[in-house]
C-alpha cells in the first residue's frame, strides 16, 4: 500500500469514526432533538365507499357511526355504514422512490468506483459501473418491493380499527368540533 493510499485510508477510518462517536455520545444533540416540535398529524388513508368510488385524506377521527378526514376539499364526514374499504398509508417512503435514490446511488457510486480504479496503473474498469449498478439493481430492487408491500395496510372498518390512525384518536376535542361547524365558542 502506497503512501497516499494509506493517508486515505486513514482519512476515511478517522472521519467515519468521528461520525460514529458523535452519534453515540449523548449531550447537546439529545436536547435540541427534545424541543423540536413533533407534528402530530393523522395517517392519510384511502377510502373506498360501497358505490365503488374513492376518498383520500387524513384520518381526522373515527366516531361509532362516522369518519372524518381532511382532504384537498376540506372536511369530509363519511357514514361508517357507506365505507366497504380501508387503506392506511404506514410511512411515506414508496418502492419508487426508494428505486429512484437505488438509481443515483448506483450513478454516483459506479462512477467514483470507475474514477478510482482508473487512476491505478495497468488495470482494466470496464467491468466496474455494471458490477456497481447491478448491485445496487439487485439490493434496491429487492427492499423497494419489500417497502412498496408494507407501506400500506388494510384495517378493519371499524371505530376500534381506525380509531389508532386518526390524528384524534380518543376523539376530536369539542372547540374543534364547534368551530367546524360554524357555531361560535
Amino acid at each position: 500500500m502506497t503512501t497516499r493510499a494509506r493517508s486515505g485510508w486513514f482519512l476515511i477510518t478517522g472521519t467515519l469514526l468521528g461520525i460514529c462517536i458523535a452519534a453515540a455520545t449523548p449531550g447537546a444533540s439529545d436536547a435540541q432533538e427534545a424541543s423540536v416540535p413533533v407534528p402530530v398529524m393523522g395517517r392519510d388513508v384511502s377510502v373506498t365507499l360501497s358505490s365503488g368510488e374513492k376518498v383520500r385524506g387524513e384520518l381526522i377521527e373515527a366516531e361509532r357511526a362516522s369518519l372524518l378526514l381532511w382532504g384537498d376539499t376540506g372536511f369530509q364526514s363519511l357514514a361508517l355504514d357507506d365505507v366497504a374499504e380501508v387503506s392506511v398509508r404506514r410511512h411515506s417512503l414508496s418502492g419508487s422512490k426508494l428505486l429512484w435514490w437505488t438509481g443515483l446511488g448506483a450513478a454516483v457510486t459506479g462512477l467514483g468506483m470507475t474514477a478510482a480504479c482508473a487512476s491505478v496503473d495497468d488495470t482494466s474498469c470496464a467491468g466496474v459501473f455494471p458490477a456497481m449498478v447491478l448491485t445496487w439493481g439487485l439490493f434496491g430492487g429487492l427492499f423497494g418491493a419489500a417497502i412498496h408491500r408494507g407501506s400500506t395496510v388494510e384495517v378493519p372498518v371499524s371505530p376500534a380499527g381506525l380509531q389508532p390512525y386518526a390524528r384524534f384518536p380518543q376523539g376530536a376535542p369539542l372547540d374543534f368540533r364547534e368551530r367546524r361547524s360554524g357555531r361560535p365558542r
